[in-house]
């Protein structure tokens, strides 16, 4: 199962790279461990401090930030398909780490 997730969250880094300029990409790539977080509480029970809660909150907003979404910020900012993509593989990744 971990090659099966490695691998996608592996094209997905690929994929978006054509999309978003490298320096967005490994601050969206790095959100793994916010994910990996939540998928930690689902799956192996682990308990959630305040201090986690507001790490990852603000983990969160940083990379909103990063994003800059036209929706909030004028100009354009980055493109959502290959920010997506980016998070999708973070994502992946984070996968890939719980069922090691």
């Amino acid at each position: 199962m971990w090659a099966v997730f490695g691998f996608i969250s592996s094209a997905c880094s690929t994929g978006s790279l054509k999309f978003i300029p490298v320096s967005t990409y490994i601050v969206l790539y790095n959100m793994s461990p916010i994910f990996l977080m939540l998928l930690s509480v689902k799956f192996h029970h682990e308990k959630v401090t305040k201090l986690t809660v507001i790490s990852m909150v603000s983990s969160f907003i940083g990379c909103i930030l990063v994003i800059q979404p036209s929706f909030i910020f004028s100009g354009e900012g980055v493109d959502p398909f290959g920010a997506t993509i980016a998070v999708f593989s973070a994502f992946t990744l984070a996968i890939a780490y719980i069922v090691t």
